[in-house]
């Protein structure tokens, strides 16, 4: 980068940076190893037998929530997806544009993919868990919140539940200074990359703008919007 600056450095009038795309991976703990997910079974007094309608049972409260919240928020029940090689961020951008949503969710989308959880095994004593891979049923919901833009939760629905929040750091720059960008904030991609600046003339008080709206939004409440919870 600094090369690219020094030797184009008298068409530069300035510089942004900050992250591009972040990833926050949740997940319980105990679960995400054996002898943790073992414990856990035990603590509650569940028999391995009857684990898999434990889970099921599980899996079937989270697709029901997320069914509830998807025909609430979005007015659509959960889409399915046949192919997990289809791009669901693409979808979720296609309905974005057509209903004309500019903040709040845009809708939910689940679809069979891998992922990992466990299975029972012969072992001296008493049969163990572990770990394997599998496939089943993800969930993603998408929606363009009033500080970070757009984004996406994507939810494996199996036990051991892992959750994924992708964020876009130029959705979210685009947030602070809407004025200056190429596109509308929920228009499909451009063959250019989103966040490009149409011209340097709002550099200066876009920069300012972000680092405002982004330590503002380490503490300010969640929209409400986008909210979850019932």
């Amino acid at each position: 980068m600094k090369q690219l600056t020094n030797f184009f450095g008298d068409a530069i009038v300035g510089v942004t940076n900050g992250f591009d795309r972040i990833v926050f991976q949740g997940m319980i703990r105990p679960l995400m190893y054996p002898e943790g997910a073992m414990g856990f079974f035990a603590r509650r007094r569940i028999l391995f037998k009857d684990a898999k309608e434990w889970v099921i049972e599980q899996t079937e409260r989270m697709i029901s929530a997320v069914q509830e919240w998807s025909l609430r928020e979005c007015g659509e029940r959960i889409t399915y997806v046949p192919s997990s090689n289809t791009r669901k961020e693409r979808l979720a951008r296609e309905r974005q544009q057509e209903k004309g949503i500019t903040i709040g969710p845009v809708g939910a989308w689940s679809c069979v993919e891998a992922g990992g959880s466990y299975r029972l095994v012969p072992a001296e004593g008493a049969p163990q868990l572990r770990y394997a891979q599998t496939r089943c049923k993800h969930l993603y919901l998408y929606l363009d919140h009033q500080d970070y833009g757009f984004m996406s939760i994507r939810m494996q629905t199996w036990f051991p539940y892992r959750i994924q929040i992708a964020m876009n750091g130029r959705e979210w720059f685009s947030t602070a200074h809407p004025s200056q960008t190429r596109r509308p904030r929920h228009a499909l991609p451009p063959p250019l990359p989103a966040g490009w600046f149409v011209s340097s003339s709002g550099l200066a008080s876009a920069w300012s703008d972000w680092e405002t709206r982004s330590s503002r939004s380490m503490t300010s409440t969640p929209c409400s919007r986008c909210s979850t919870s019932s």
